[in-house]
């Protein structure tokens, strides 16, 4: 009996140190650090960088849809080089790629500046101002790209209908409006006005709270100077 009990007390004994070596172990910033990374980074893994290695390589073939993986072949850069000297699409993508970007990027800094230091002025009602601003970006991407399918609709457009109304009020007769979606230019527009409904809010916020960084004396200082 005492022998049993001796050999209890041992495992009792084991599994204590397994589990303070194991808690120690834990204790570590750089276990821990790993540890509560790991899911982050499985996730990152197998939905952005496997989907990422998997797609170039793809592109380095002549794989097709449907094509069976027997008749699949390396090409290196094959698809590359086509696309930049067969594929006039690919340029016009690259054009408007550029313009959509500059256009929205410029006019988000300017606004985004100008809001900012609106806002930093503003004494009565800033809290009610700011989210107001604040509106265009916390709204769901979802539901925001549901409204303005239905702002740039060609039938149920609420500026066709304006456009209408003002042509029927004027005299001018009916008039069907734009197609907002239809036309390249009026698309890219479209587009672009989107975006920087959208992003100019955060480019204000980001702004504003470097301008409230500044130390009130600095501001003191200027207007003693007459700046």
């Amino acid at each position: 009996m005492s022998q049993e009990s001796h050999i209890e007390q041992l495992t009792v004994g084991w599994t204590k140190a397994r589990y303070n070596a194991a808690l120690a172990l834990l204790e570590r910033p750089s276990v821990l650090g790993y540890l509560l990374m790991a899911p982050a980074a499985f996730i990152i893994f197998f939905f952005v960088a496997y989907p990422f290695v998997w797609g170039v390589w793809m592109s380095l073939t002549n794989k097709q849809i449907g094509m069976p993986w027997s008749q699949v072949k390396f090409t290196g850069l094959k698809n590359y080089v086509d696309l930049v000297t067969k594929d006039g699409v690919f340029w016009t993508t690259v054009w408007n790629s550029f313009v959509y970007t500059g256009i929205a990027t410029v006019i988000k800094w300017v606004l985004g500046i100008w809001l900012a230091v609106l806002l930093n002025r503003m004494v009565r009602l800033q809290r009610m101002v700011r989210a107001a601003v604040l509106l265009p970006w916390i709204i769901p991407t979802v539901l925001s790209t549901i409204a303005f399918l239905w702002i740039f609709d060609p039938d149920f457009s609420v500026i066709n209908w304006t456009i209408r109304r003002f042509y029927s009020w004027i005299g001018w007769g009916y008039v069907k409006g734009p197609l907002w979606l239809g036309d390249p230019t009026l698309a890219l527009a479209s587009v672009t006005f989107v975006n920087i409904w959208r992003g100019t809010p955060f480019y204000a916020i980001s702004f504003l709270a470097g301008l409230q960084t500044i130390s009130p004396e600095l501001y003191e200082a200027a207007a003693i100077d007459g700046a």
